[in-house]
Formats: structure tokens, C-alpha cells, sequence
């Protein structure tokens, strides 16, 4: 296993740093709920991502164990092998994390049950095969989840009444979760009304004056922030997002909104933001602004028409639809747009 377990195996310390107990989001910056239980649901969902990503508690999660240092896993029954080896197949996860074990294996039996199937009765004793995999310890089990409800301290500890919360759950960081849960579903339809009010005004906004690099950053900012604060089903699929882009292309310059244009119907994007790159609209947006493009084959020409006036050769700038003519057939629409504002601003200005 290489699941980072939290609790050391020798002593009361922990395994990590406490920045690592400190939830953050992609942007490295600090997971905190705001005091309205309609942040709840889409703070937890962050929460549990970042769980995910760094890989604490894990095991605990799914089966409400913990890996040791010595390569073994601590469970806090016997009956929890038949769980984390599948012969009871029962999928927990962050978002309906592993109660203790005895708990576990009667809902299991009841769902059979209601399902008119007979109830199973786990192993009693630790197969001889698996006597080196597992130990049952239960106050290490009880430690990790004690760990995790200090980690989700660091975010909701702002929520009115969240004293009230971690005494009902008696320190577990499981039932933490759940009580959670149960208040953000709770939330009054006025707070939701709020949560989604705010993320739709930012992006009928949209960037504010001309997009720049600078500007598409605040406005990408602040779409992500008012995003993370909506529940999971209420956030926006990828399409959606990639219509929003498209539209602040459309508002930008000419010479941005050629850009995208092209860069898109090379590569078109399929969501917002792309693993270990830029988002996809503001490196597709800023391009134009950063460099000028590359002169590579199908897009050498369409380089060349998209330059400013002054940088352009003078073939180019006396014979534009020579350019726009090689051009890749997808751009000839959008070249044939620009080469007409272009021989306008020369009949406007005329060379001297």
C-alpha cells in the first residue's frame, strides 16, 4: 500500500507536516467554508479532492483503516477483511466514507435483506494467508479519524454553531462528514438562491474592459472561486464552460478573436482548464498578446495576415488576398473578416 497514513506507528506525532492537514485547492490557496450553509456541499466536494490528490485518508474512507509504516493495515475488526478484500462488495468513498466496522456489516445485512437475499456472516478469525497483512487495532483507527476531523477544522471551524458540530460527532471526522452533509442539504432556499446569484452574475460580466492576460486572470479567478462554492451537480458541465470562453473571445479585439478562432479550430478545447497547462481559454485568449504565433505548416500564413499593420511585408500589405488565399480552408472565412478591416484601415490611412 502506498496510501500516506496520517498517525505514526511508534508514537502519538504525526507521520506529516500539519500543512499537509490544512486542505488547499488547486490554486494552493487555503479551502475555507464561508459562514452560509450553501457553501457547505461545494466545500466538502473541494475537501474531499484535495484528499484524493495528496491521498490522505484514504484507506479510512473506504474501509476505515489505516496503513502503518511497516507496510501492514490497521482495521478495527476482524470482520472488516471480508470488506477490504471484496468478498463483501461494499464501495465507500469521501463522499459516504466507512463507518466502524459493526456498523458497516449491519447495514450491509439489511440491504440484503431488503433485497431478499440471506444476511453473510464474516470470517471470525484472520486468514492465515492475510496474518502478516493485517492487525487489529482499533485506537489507531480511532486516531486517524480523530486526525481528520483536526484537518476538516482548518475549514469549517468559521460556520455558526460548528462547536456544536464536533461535539455530536465525539470526535470522529466520519461523523463530521456526515453531519455536515446533512446541514448543507438543509441550506434554506435563499442561500442557495445567493450561491448560484453569484456565480451567474460573473459570468454574464464576464472580463471587464479589454482582455488582456491581467484581465481574463481576475475573471478566470473569480469563475473558479464562485464555482468551487456551488454543489457538485449544480456546477457547469465542461461544454457549458467552453461556450463561455467562446463568448468572451467574441468580445475581445479583432486580433484576439481571429486567434482564438484559429488556435481553436486546430485544437478546439474541450473543457476550461487542462491537466499541468494554462486554462485552455486564457492560453488560447493571451496567446495573441504573449507571441505571435508559430510558422508552422498550416498556420504560417495565417501568422503573417494576422500580424499588425506595420509589421506586415509589403506583398502582404498590398496583396492580402494572396495570404488569405494559402491559408488553411477552416480560416479563409475569418482571414477573408480581417483582410476587409485591414484594407479599410489602408484606405482610411493612406500611405503617405
Amino acid at each position: 500500500m502506498s496510501t500516506l497514513s496520517t498517525t505514526n506507528e511508534s508514537n502519538s506525532a504525526n507521520t506529516v507536516s500539519s500543512d499537509i492537514l490544512v486542505p488547499v485547492d488547486t490554486d494552493k490557496e487555503p479551502i475555507v467554508c464561508e459562514d452560509n450553509d450553501a457553501y457547505i456541499l461545494g466545500t466538502l466536494h473541494e475537501v474531499g479532492r484535495y484528499y484524493a490528490r495528496v491521498g490522505l485518508f484514504q484507506p479510512h474512507f473506504a474501509h476505515r483503516a489505516v496503513v502503518l509504516s511497516n507496510g501492514k493495515m490497521a482495521i478495527d475488526s476482524v470482520s472488516a477483511v471480508s470488506f477490504t478484500t471484496g468478498v463483501f462488495a461494499d464501495p465507500r468513498s469521501f463522499d459516504d466514507p466507512c463507518p466502524p466496522t459493526v456498523q458497516r456489516l449491519a447495514d450491509y445485512n439489511a440491504r440484503l435483506t431488503a433485497a431478499g437475499r440471506p444476511a453473510v456472516t464474516p470470517a471470525a478469525t484472520i486468514p492465515a494467508a492475510l496474518a502478516d497483512t493485517y492487525v487489529i487495532n482499533k485506537w489507531k483507527v480511532d486516531q486517524e479519524d480523530a486526525t481528520l476531523m483536526r484537518s476538516l477544522g482548518h475549514v469549517f471551524s468559521g460556520l455558526d454553531g460548528y462547536e456544536d458540530l464536533t461535539d455530536a460527532a465525539s470526535g470522529s471526522g466520519t461523523e463530521l462528514i456526515r453531519l455536515l452533509r446533512a446541514r448543507g442539504n438543509a441550506a434554506s432556499p435563499e442561500d442557495r438562491a445567493a450561491v448560484s446569484a453569484t456565480h451567474t452574475e460573473i459570468v454574464r460580466n464576464g472580463v471587464t474592459g479589454e482582455t488582456t492576460s491581467d484581465t481574463f486572470k481576475v475573471f478566470y479567478d473569480k469563475y473558479k472561486k464562485a464555482t468551487r462554492h456551488l454543489p457538485p451537480g449544480e456546477r457547469p458541465p465542461p461544454a457549458s464552460e467552453v461556450q463561455m470562453i467562446n463568448l468572451v473571445a467574441l468580445k475581445a479585439d479583432t486580433t484576439v478573436a481571429l486567434q482564438y478562432q484559429v488556435k481553436a479550430a486546430a485544437t478546439p478545447p474541450t473543457k476550461l482548464a487542462a491537466k499541468k497547462s494554462p486554462p485552455a481559454g486564457e492560453r488560447y485568449l493571451c496567446a495573441a498578446r504573449a507571441r505571435r504565433p508559430r510558422r508552422h505548416a498550416g498556420l504560417r500564413h495565417t501568422a503573417r495576415a494576422a500580424r499588425p499593420r506595420m509589421q506586415r511585408t509589403h506583398r502582404e500589405r498590398h496583396f492580402p488576398t494572396l495570404a488569405a488565399r494559402a491559408a488553411p480552408r477552416h480560416a479563409r472565412p475569418h482571414l477573408h473578416f480581417f483582410m476587409t478591416q485591414a484594407m479599410s484601415t489602408n484606405s482610411q490611412h493612406p500611405k503617405p
